[in-house]
């Protein structure tokens, strides 16, 4: 007796996906919502092909700082930067990181890089002048003033021209108090 022999159905043979088709894959989870962990493994799963994907990278970065792990979103977004040093956002972003996890010599250090790459990054702008005002002393309270008159009086958004304002009036009210109370001591 002759022995039947089945062939499977033909089954189409899938590539594995590229670096860039993971990261659309991503980004199409992305505009589905609801996806997070979708989302997270098909940017590192760019950045594992391709480790020079500075977008995978931006975006493991957002992602990490919107759930507020900022060791994790520094790391991703110092790959971004490494790989794009004149990149605006990516600086930006990691000055807000560096700001959450209290280093504030590399939060000023790298929203002056996001403001050297876009020049009129008025977020940047902003975080810096508040950055500086809380280090305090004289000449970083002019930087800082200097920063909030440019965001005042150029285009940026009204809510944060409103922020700049009141910023700008608190730091020109310590600058009199200190002054105050110079003048009393020499009394």
């Amino acid at each position: 007796m002759e022995k039947i022999t089945r062939f499977p159905k033909k089954v189409k043979y899938r590539r594995p996906l590229t670096a860039s088709e993971w990261f659309q894959k991503g980004l199409s989870f992305e505009n589905a919502r609801g996806h997070e962990q979708d989302i997270a493994s098909c940017f590192r799963e760019a950045t594992l092909l391709d480790p020079k994907f500075f977008m995978a990278w931006l975006k493991l970065g957002i992602i990490e700082q919107n759930h507020y792990r900022w060791e994790n979103a520094s790391m991703k977004y110092l790959e971004a930067v490494k790989l794009r040093p004149a990149h605006s956002e990516a600086n930006f972003r990691l000055a807000q990181v560096f700001e959450n996890l209290g280093d504030i010599v590399l939060a000023i250090k790298y929203s002056r890089k996001a403001i050297e790459t876009s020049g009129t990054y008025w977020e940047a702008r902003s975080l810096l002048a508040n950055l500086l005002y809380r280090l305090g002393g004289r000449h970083r309270f002019v930087e800082a003033l200097t920063h909030l008159n440019l965001v005042i009086s150029d285009g940026s958004s009204h809510v944060l021209r409103r922020e700049a304002l009141i910023l700008s009036a608190e730091i020109r009210q310590s600058i009199t108090t200190r002054l105050l109370l110079v003048s009393s001591t020499i009394q």
